[in-house]
């Protein structure tokens, strides 16, 4: 959730990231220069010492947070140690409501005059919610909706709250945050749950649906659907009108509180439902989590930290191994290596414990497990997988199978990448053979394996040959990207670098000035792409003898 709200953060600041940057620091680094101005950053609910000091060689959040003078940073816990940490001793503690704070708070709360009186009666009823204020915003969304009187609602709360103590006060007290108080919060959120489960049962099912995943920004479209919008929209309605859900401005993502959210799952055990509702959720979600094709970034992002939550807290189903696939893909495809690999290392432990060493969902997470691996520096295991990969697939399937190719593709890019460089060119001179007989000149993957296939030429000395190949890929890239589109960006850099390893230094210097002209105009100046062509460029220049714009440029 401290990942999306810096990424909303930069959206609005309109702060660029690179691919392979970490958006926690980008944020920090921005808020903390003089050009960020004035600003007051809120981190809410900071109660997991873990999550939020670090560890041993683990970053906490607080390594993220922002140092300048012109900003100040609130922080709200229930920690003692993280008030302590992160404020250095500049804490002010909150105590309970009293009496009279909490009869204000629920006589506002209910806003119907004449239903809520200074008596004996509404003061038991403050005890009983323990004064606590999400307490009483509950009780009174529940005599504002089913219009009954204090009276009525005080006798529900008694009439369950024996039942209850046992299963609650021991999920409470575990938490460690709310001693005292969880008793009477269950109570009145008991009475609500069942209210809700005889009136709408659509609202039950996303309540139960919710409970299981993360309880903060919580998308819309992630939701189990209904029988039309007017169902499902009513349904969270409902959930508003207790104020289960709070909803973000006038978007479609939601909140629930942290409490309301373990007080669900509470109630889901006691009717003996965890392991349907758990297994339920599962396969909703592997059923709409998206691919990491790029036009679906925005969506994955809002996603995974739902899928994760679902994933690590539920048995084992095949869908919670095809989540840890796409999560593990897509978490790649956003620069966050480490995790890929956890998941994708899971995914594929438990399908080659299952499945048949041919059997293409396996070979497919062996194949994303090894690309992960080369991108974690791993390359060795990398080989090694990519070759099982690879013998695997020339066995079962046709040379011109996608697959098959698409795997000895990236088993000639690891090579590369381990110094096999002869046996790279030689991999992908084959793969290109059989893309040329088989693609349209300008299908992605042929020109992909061109452009890998030059790449391996230069590192191999056959620089003429990578010219040549280089050229040709540009070429067709002009005709059918647009001038900013990266592909053709980094194909341009590229037979720059071969121009002026051919000693055709000033065809490199025009392509790199306007490939940096471009960066400079899309790009934010510490992207890695935007640096490494402009050092290209300086580069060349020496190489020209302009040494004076060589230096100023580095």
């Amino acid at each position: 959730m401290f990942e999306q709200a810096y990424t909303e953060i930069a959206k609005k600041l309109g702060v660029r990231q690179a691919d392979d940057e970490d958006i926690r620091e980008v944020v920090r680094q921005y808020l903390s220069s003089d050009k960020a101005g004035p600003w007051l950053l809120i981190v809410d609910n900071a109660d997991d010492n873990e999550l939020v000091l670090g560890g041993f060689k683990k970053p906490g959040l607080v390594d993220y947070l922002p140092q300048s003078e012109h900003g100040l940073i609130l922080v709200t816990t229930r920690s003692q140690e993280v008030a302590e940490r992160v404020t250095n001793g500049n804490i002010v503690e909150l105590g309970d409501m009293n009496k009279q704070e909490a009869l204000d708070l629920l006589t506002k709360s209910v806003r119907r005059d004449g239903m809520v009186s200074d008596d004996t009666t509404t003061a038991t009823l403050l005890q009983e919610l323990a004064y606590l204020p999400l307490a009483i915003t509950q009780a009174a969304a529940y005599l504002r909706r089913n219009r009954i009187s204090v009276v009525e609602y005080l006798q529900l709360l008694r009439g369950t709250e024996q039942d209850l103590i046992g299963v609650m006060s021991t999920e409470f007290h575990d938490n460690g945050r709310y001693r005292g108080t969880a008793n009477a919060v269950a109570t009145t959120w008991l009475v609500s749950f069942n209210q809700i489960r005889r009136s709408d049962a659509m609202a039950a099912e996303l309540l139960m649906f919710m409970s299981y995943i993360e309880p903060k920004a919580i998308p819309q479209s992630i939701l189990p659907s209904a029988e039309s919008r007017h169902a499902i929209t009513q349904a969270i309605g409902t959930l508003y009108s207790y104020t289960f859900l709070s909803r973000r401005g006038q978007s479609c993502v939601y909140d629930m509180h942290s409490l309301v959210h373990l007080a669900t799952r509470v109630w889901i055990q006691k009717r003996e439902l965890i392991e349907e509702v758990a297994a339920r959720a599962l396969r909703h979600v592997a059923k709409v989590f998206p691919t990491n094709d790029h036009e679906n970034r925005n969506i994955w992002r809002e996603y995974i930290p739902h899928a994760l939550k679902l994933v690590q807290g539920s048995k084992d189903l095949e869908e919670k191994y095809y989540l840890y696939y796409w999560i593990g893909r897509c978490l790649q495809v956003d620069g966050r290596i480490r995790e890929a690999v956890d998941c994708l290392e899971r995914c594929c432990s438990w399908r080659e414990a299952i499945l048949d060493e041919t059997h293409p969902d396996r070979l497919s997470s062996e194949h994303a497990l090894a690309l992960a691996y080369a991108d974690n520096g791993q390359v060795a295991k990398a080989v090694a997988l990519l070759e099982k990969v690879v013998e695997i697939r020339r066995t079962t399937v046709d040379e011109t199978h996608p697959d098959r190719l698409g795997s000895e593709h990236n088993l000639a890019l690891a090579y590369q990448a381990n110094s096999q460089v002869a046996k790279a060119a030689t991999l992908l001179e084959k793969v290109v053979e059989i893309r040329r007989t088989t693609l349209d000149g300008t299908h992605p993957s042929r020109l992909g394996s061109e452009h890998a296939l030059a790449f391996a030429y230069a590192d191999n000395g056959q620089v003429a040959k990578a010219v040549a190949l280089l050229e040709k890929v540009v070429e067709i890239y002009s005709q059918t990207l647009d001038e900013t589109h990266p592909s053709r960006l980094r194909s341009e850099h590229n037979l720059a670098n071969a121009y002026a390893d051919n000693g055709q230094v000033a065809k490199a210097v025009a392509l790199l000035e306007k490939v940096v002209e471009i960066h400079s105009q899309t790009l934010d100046e510490t992207h890695p792409d935007r640096l490494g062509s402009e050092h290209a460029l300086a580069n060349a220049y020496a190489d020209n003898g302009q040494v004076a714009k060589a230096v100023a440029l580095l």
